[in-house]
C-alpha cells in the first residue's frame, strides 16, 4: 500500500513539473476611456493556467497594480473581490480606466480654469506586457505612463519575474551581499572596448560618446537604488533603470544586459533554480521529441 501511495505521489509531482514546463496561453485584454480633458488606457497580457494557485497569485498581483492606479478607492476594492479570471478582469479594467480617466480629466480641467496649463490632454496609462515565457517562469514588464503637464510625460518600468509553480513574484534577483561587487563590475567594464561582455539597450557598442556618458553617470551614481529591478530570459539578466534615474531623459530608461556567464555569481539561489530548471526542462523536452533509436544530428 505504501508503495502504491509513493508511486502515485511521484507521478503527481512529475505531472505538476511537466505542466509547469508548458508555455501558457495568454489572453490580451484592454480598454480605453477618454473625456474632453483626460484619458486612461489599460492593456494586460493575462496568462491562463490550469494551476489554481498560480492563477490566484498572479490575479492578486495584477489587481494590486490596478487598484493602485485607481488610488485604492473603496469602490474598486469592493469590485476587485469579484475578479477571478481574464473575463472578470476585462470588466474590472473598464471600471478602473473610467475612474482614472475621469479623475485626470477633472484635475486637468481645474488646472486649465486656473490658467496654469494649456489645452493639451492629460493621460494615465498602464501596460502589463508578457516579455518572457520559459518552462519554470514568466517575466512581465509593467509600464506606467502619465502625462500631467510640462514638456513630456513620464514612464516608469517595473519588471516582474513570476514562478509558474505557484505564481510567486521573485523579487530578490541579486544576492544582497554581492550587489556592491556587481556595481563595481559595471562601472569598470563600461569603459572597455567590448563593454566587458555587457551591452546597453539602444546604445551601440561603437557609440563611444554614449558609452562614456553612461559609464560616468554610473560612476557618479554611487550605488543601485533598486538593484532588483531586473528580469531574466535564459541568456541574460536585464537590469532596468528609470528615466532620469541615472542619465538624461534623452536616453530613455536604460537597460543593462548582463550575460549569465557573468551574472551567475551575483544571483540568488532562487533565480538560479529557475534558470537551471528551465534549461533542463528544455533539454528534456527536446530529447523526448526524438524517435526511439534515433540519433542526434551533430553540428
Amino acid at each position: 500500500m505504501k508503495k502504491i501511495i509513493f508511486v502515485f505521489f511521484a507521478c503527481f509531482v512529475c505531472a505538476i513539473g511537466v505542466y509547469a514546463q508548458a508555455k501558457l496561453k495568454v489572453r490580451t485584454i484592454g480598454t480605453e476611456f477618454e473625456t474632453t480633458y483626460g484619458s486612461c488606457s489599460i492593456s494586460i497580457d493575462y496568462p491562463e493556467s490550469g494551476n489554481a494557485v498560480f492563477n490566484k497569485a498572479v490575479n492578486s498581483r495584477f489587481l494590486a497594480l490596478l487598484k493602485k492606479l485607481g488610488d485604492n478607492s473603496e469602490d474598486l476594492e469592493r469590485k476587485a473581490q469579484k475578479v477571478k479570471d481574464a473575463t472578470t478582469m476585462d470588466y474590472f479594467i473598464k471600471e478602473v480606466a473610467e475612474k482614472v480617466g475621469r479623475k485626470v480629466s477633472d484635475e486637468w480641467a481645474e488646472a486649465m480654469a486656473e490658467g496654469s496649463v494649456d489645452s493639451l490632454m492629460c493621460s494615465h496609462d498602464l501596460l502589463i506586457k508578457l516579455i518572457v515565457d520559459k518552462p519554470l517562469y514568466l517575466c512581465f514588464s509593467v509600464i506606467d505612463y502619465g502625462y500631467f503637464g510640462g514638456v513630456h510625460g513620464f514612464t516608469s518600468y517595473l519588471p516582474l519575474i513570476v514562478r509558474k509553480s505557484d505564481g510567486k513574484i521573485i523579487s530578490n534577483v541579486f544576492r544582497k551581499d554581492k550587489v556592491g561587487q556587481l556595481y563595481n563590475y559595471l562601472k569598470k567594464n563600461f569603459y572597455k572596448n567590448d563593454f566587458g561582455g555587457l551591452q546597453m539597450a539602444d546604445i551601440d557598442k561603437n557609440d563611444w560618446k554614449a558609452k562614456a556618458e553612461f559609464a560616468e553617470a554610473l560612476r557618479d551614481y554611487g550605488s543601485f537604488s533598486e538593484p532588483d529591478l531586473a528580469w531574466i530570459d535564459g541568456k541574460n539578466v536585464y537590469i532596468q533603470y528609470q528615466q532620469y534615474e541615472i542619465v538624461p531623459y534623452a536616453y530613455g530608461a536604460p537597460v543593462v544586459e548582463l550575460p549569465l556567464r557573468i551574472a551567475m555569481p551575483y544571483l540568488t539561489n532562487e533565480v538560479k533554480a529557475l534558470l537551471n530548471g528551465s534549461k533542463k526542462a528544455v533539454k528534456w523536452r527536446s530529447s523526448k521529441g526524438l524517435r526511439k533509436g534515433a540519433k542526434r544530428r551533430r553540428r
